[in-house]
This record gives structure tokens, C-alpha cells and sequence, in this order.
């Protein structure tokens, strides 16, 4: 375990400069997942990627496509989208929705039998994209890992996903998510490229879009009506050929170092090249509202997605109170810890409503609001509500245990950290956060982007 020391400096000093951010997680995944399944070269630019994305890049590795790292991101070449190879031993996974549902949709529509080691908490969120891909002729069985290795680091289960016979391909299917599902989504977008037939999703209301726009760019045939989307590889002329892309920076790294600023007096921050989706800028849309002082500046665009300079100028005023519902609600649940975090130290606090919201957005605000109240933060919290306090002083504390949530259902310790390091920033004293370490695998490089804005932040193992 590796702690986090920090020293406030909310009252002492300020943050400024303009840094780079580590590469988006979501965007890398989704363009590791395509140059995988393109015909020819590939080749990604992206800085810092995550344990998240250089997993899955071995995984593609080990069904035999050619990854090598380079200076600056990754070069690919592979065969196209039947070009895998089979692995005869168990794949494990990187820990992500998005790498997990892509890679069961690409492994479903091959010629060879799969085994996928996963952990036996996931498999309820694996159901419904199991239930889908069966529905276009894919099989699979799930049963415990008989590995002992797997026994030691927890129960685990080995999901077979069975091979297509030969001369058989996935058939079209139309589908209906309630609530939004990502998992389930990249699953059928990705076993949609092999198939002989449409892929129709419904969803309950419009989200991250990655995939079809890098999909649009690559001139595939795909169209969305309203929260309707259709996929029909059929209509394409050929396979979809390498491409060269920009991964932009990561919206919840470039979130976490915009709160940063904005609870520390004096500060001037810019933020280089992040990403400008509009799935992924509600955080700085929702501040802004709010009275912040935050704009975002064009500056490119790389296979469909946009790139924009963020900049945050810390003002004395405070925030005004954040009322948050709906697909607002629905949208911020990851950055949840966040949120809340900003609202107390440098607002009037927030209303967070919760009637309406998935069971899995539902879990992370209220996760969120158990995290905060443990580290002293006044909130209140019900089934349909929950109300944060603005103005909460927390700068008497100085320990944060990150490790507290671990394994109990609530926040993780990754997310608990998160919100840690922001109460820590704003504090005027030397704080430690247990396991605030964590961070790093998430996150390469946050710790030295902060040193070099003005922050004192250093690891210190235990």
C-alpha cells in the first residue's frame, strides 16, 4: 500500500501553469479495440495510458495482433476483423465496462472457442449483453475459475464464450437497453461489425458516443435517431481500413485537476488537448452554471472526436448552489465524488435527486455522499435526495482513509481518494491519505502535473 502526503495550500499558495493530461481511458480503449479489428496500420498517439489500456492492449496481443509501444502511444498492425488468433489459455481483463463489453461482443463472433476470467461480482452486469449476443446466435457458459491463483486473489469465474461453427456468422438483432447500459452497448456494436445483419439498439436516453462517431470517421455504416441507433457493416464497402488518431486527454484526470483549482485560491490552470465531447463536458458545463470561471477552446479533431484547451481562473465569489437531477444526474454519477467535493468547499452546496436515476448512478451518488460524510462533510442523504452542505471546513483533519470503503459495497478506494485529495488541497494542513497511491494506475502522472502546477503531493510507501 502506497499513501498520498499532501500539503494544503488553500490558504498558502495557488495552482498555475498549463499541463498535459494523461490520455482519455475511454476513447483509448474504444480506438485499441478498432485498430485491433482494421485491415493494415494503425497508429495511436496518446500520452500516459492507463493499466486499464495498456491491458487490453495485451490482451489483443495475445490473440495475435501486433502492438508495439512507441514514443508516443501505440502501433498496431492487424489482419481485420477476422484476423484473431485463439488463446488456449484464460484472458484476463482489464477492470472496465467498456474494455469487458467490446471484447466479449469481438470474441463472440469468431471461429474459436474464448475463455474470459472475470470477477463473480461482475457477472450480474455481464447478463444482459450475454442475453443479446444470444439473441443474435452467440453461446456462452460461466462457472468458477478452477485456477488457484484466482481462488487467492478472490472468486472468480471462467466465462467460455463458444466459437461460431464454420460458414455461420451472428445474425442481426434489435435491442432494447433500460436503463442506459455501456456494457451491453460496446458488446453489440463491436459483434455488430462481424455481423450478416443490422444491430439495433434502443436506449433510454442518449450516451457516451464514442464508438459511432470513430465508426462515422472510418465511414462505416451507422445512424442514430434520437436515442435509436443502427449498425449495418453490411453496407460498407469493405473492411475498415488502419487509421491514425490523437487519443485527447481524460475527462475525469482534466476533472479532478479543474476541482483542484477551483478550491484553491489564486489559481490559473490550462489544460492541454482534453477531450470536448459533450458526453464528457457536463462537469465543466455544470460548473459553469454554477458562476465558475471555466472555458474550453477548440483546437482540433481526431477521428471524430474533438479536442479543447480547458482553463479554470480560481475567483473569491463562491459557487452558487448545484441542483442536480435527471440525465444531469445520470451523467456526473462517475465524478459524483467530485461534484459533491467542489460543492462543499467552494459553493453553497447541492441537491442531488435521485427519483429517477439507474440502480447503478443511484449506488455512486450515495456512495459518494457516505465518503464525504465520513471525512466530515455535513450531508444529508434519503431514497429520493441528497443535500450537501456548502461551507463545510474540513481543514482540521489530517487523515483521509481511502482504504475505509474497500470491499463493503460502498465507494472504491480510487473514488474515496478522489475526493480526498480535493479536501486535502483546500486544507491548510500536511494531510496523508491512506492508499491515496491508487490513483497513479488510474491516473499516470496526476501526482507530478500537480507538482508542477504549485501543489506538494509525494508518495510515501507503508
Amino acid at each position: 500500500m502506497t499513501d498520498l502526503l499532501v500539503r494544503g495550500i488553500g490558504t498558502s499558495g495557488s495552482l498555475r501553469g498549463s499541463v498535459p493530461v494523461p490520455a482519455d481511458e475511454e476513447i483509448a480503449l474504444r480506438a485499441l479495440l478498432l485498430g485491433a479489428l482494421a485491415k493494415g496500420k494503425t497508429a495511436l498517439t496518446l500520452r500516459d495510458p492507463s493499466v486499464n489500456v495498456t491491458a487490453f492492449a495485451s490482451t489483443f496481443e495475445a490473440l495475435g495482433v501486433t502492438i508495439l509501444r512507441t514514443e508516443d502511444g501505440f502501433a498496431i498492425d492487424s489482419a481485420g476483423l477476422y484476423g484473431l488468433a485463439q488463446y488456449r489459455k484464460p484472458l484476463a481483463i482489464a477492470h472496465s465496462e467498456t474494455a469487458l463489453g467490446a471484447l466479449i461482443g469481438v470474441l463472440s463472433a469468431q471461429g474459436f472457442a474464448s475463455l474470459l476470467v472475470i470477477e463473480e461480482e461482475v457477472l450480474p452486469k455481464v447478463g444482459a449483453a450475454l442475453d443479446a449476443l444470444r439473441a443474435r446466435g452467440a453461446s456462452f457458459s460461466a462457472s468458477p475459475s478452477e485456477d488457484p491463483l484466482d481462488a487467492i486473489e478472490g472468486r472468480k469465474i471462467a466465462l467460455r464464450i463458444e466459437g461460431l461453427r464454420e460458414g455461420t456468422y451472428l445474425s442481426e438483432v434489435e435491442w432494447a437497453s433500460e436503463p442506459t447500459d455501456i456494457l451491453l452497448k460496446e458488446a453489440l456494436l463491436a459483434s455488430g461489425l462481424h455481423a450478416h445483419g443490422a444491430t439495433r439498439l434502443q436506449e433510454t436516453s442518449l450516451s457516451i458516443d464514442h464508438t459511432p462517431r470513430m465508426l462515422q470517421a472510418l465511414e462505416v455504416q451507422i445512424r442514430s435517431f434520437g436515442t435509436a441507433l443502427e449498425l449495418d457493416p453490411e453496407g460498407t464497402d469493405s473492411p475498415f481500413a488502419g487509421f491514425s488518431m490523437e487519443i485527447p486527454g481524460d475527462a475525469v484526470a482534466a476533472a479532478i485537476l479543474a476541482s483542484a483549482a477551483l478550491v484553491v485560491p489564486g489559481s490559473n490552470v490550462t489544460l492541454r488537448r482534453v477531450t470536448a465531447n459533450p458526453f464528457r463536458t457536463r462537469f465543466f458545463d455544470l460548473l459553469k452554471s454554477a458562476g465558475a470561471n471555466i472555458s474550453l477552446t477548440w483546437v482540433a479533431d481526431s477521428l471524430g472526436e474533438p479536442l479543447a484547451d480547458v482553463s479554470i481562473v480560481h475567483h473569491a465569489a463562491p459557487l452558487r448552489a448545484l441542483e442536480i437531477g435527471d440525465e444531469l444526474a445520470r451523467s456526473l454519477a462517475t465524478q459524483a465524488h467530485l461534484v459533491l467535493a467542489v460543492a462543499t468547499i467552494r459553493g453553497e452546496g447541492a441537491r442531488v435527486l435521485l427519483d429517477g436515476q439507474g440502480e447503478s448512478e443511484r449506488e455512486m451518488w450515495t456512495n459518494a455522499a457516505a465518503t464525504l460524510r465520513r471525512f466530515g462533510v455535513d450531508v444529508e442523504a434519503t431514497s429520493s435526495e441528497i443535500l450537501v452542505r456548502g461551507g463545510n471546513d474540513v481543514g482540521a483533519r489530517e487523515t483521509f482513509d481511502a482504504t475505509a470503503s474497500k470491499g463493503s459495497g460502498t465507494a472504491s478506494a480510487e473514488e474515496s481518494a478522489v475526493a480526498a485529495l480535493i479536501l486535502a488541497l483546500a486544507s491548510s494542513k500536511h494531510v496523508r491519505i491512506v492508499d491515496g497511491g491508487i490513483l497513479a494506475g488510474r491516473f499516470p502522472r496526476l501526482f507530478g502535473t500537480l507538482r508542477a502546477l504549485g501543489a506538494d503531493v509525494r508518495l510515501a510507501s507503508t
